[in-house]
């Protein structure tokens, strides 16, 4: 899976079920606009999910 950050495009591990990246992703997309940065939203959504987020 792709994804964007920061205007590149990385890779992630496949450390989680597809259906929960997807998740993770979506919610990005759909809320990055309540959050002062991309990060942030990342940061946030991925501790509300307890997931693991590294820079």
């Amino acid at each position: 899976m792709r994804t964007f950050f920061l205007g590149k495009v990385i890779l992630m591990p496949n450390v989680y079920p597809a259906e929960v990246r997807e998740k993770a992703v979506r919610l990005v997309l759909e809320h990055r606009g309540d959050y002062a940065s991309e990060y942030e939203a990342i940061r946030t959504i991925a501790e509300r999910m307890s997931l693991r987020f590294s820079q």
